[in-house]
């Protein structure tokens, strides 16, 4: 529904809506294997991350940035404790909201460009991992099942490929394939 009361905008339950609470869904991929939809989320201001997306979700924005309080007015983030130590953030979970499986922040790149889930025979180790980039070069695996903290994926310090990384895409065979852009002189183009 929509009202000329100052464009505001009623939603109403659409069919047409599978997921919502997404600031700015990147790139989305499904898992060759279980189907599971994920979309690397660009944060506003400090948290990057991976979602899988689920039916009905909600994942959280503007309330939160990642795993994070999201305060409007600041702009800043903060810990969203868990007083009751069951694992989860009290308001995620007050509000039933969807946290991300992986998150990094600003410290260590830019803005996430994509995650696929690696299905490919080329590296056993890293089947069902998710394989995601930041734009400024870098490029990591995480475990979406077991929590596993993410690692670098090209070099063991983090470091950042020679070119700006514009987007994570797999094939048929579930091989990750990346696209970047060369960076000129070795200084990274905004």
């Amino acid at each position: 529904n929509f009202t000329n009361n100052r464009f505001r905008i009623i939603w109403s339950n659409l069919d047409e809506i599978y997921a919502y609470g997404l600031r700015n869904p990147f790139r989305i991929d499904f898992d060759l294997e279980t189907g599971d939809m994920y979309a690397s989320e660009t944060g506003e201001i400090s948290i990057e991350s991976v979602e899988r997306i689920t039916k009905g979700g909600n994942f959280d924005w503007n309330l939160k940035e990642g795993s994070y309080l999201f305060d409007r007015r600041t702009r800043e983030v903060s810990d969203d404790f868990d007083f009751d130590e069951n694992g989860r953030g009290d308001v995620a979970q007050a509000h039933d909201l969807i946290e991300p499986i992986i998150e990094y922040d600003r410290d260590e790149g830019r803005a996430v460009v994509g995650a696929v889930p690696f299905r490919g025979d080329s590296l056993p180790k890293l089947d069902g991992k998710i394989i995601f980039a930041d734009f400024i070069g870098r490029l990591f695996h995480g475990d979406p099942i077991t929590g596993e903290p993410y690692h670098a994926l090209i070099d063991p310090q983090g470091g950042a490929l020679p070119y700006n990384i514009h987007s994570v895409n797999q094939d048929s065979d579930g091989d990750v394939y990346l696209l970047g852009i060369t960076r000129e002189n070795d200084v990274l183009m905004a």
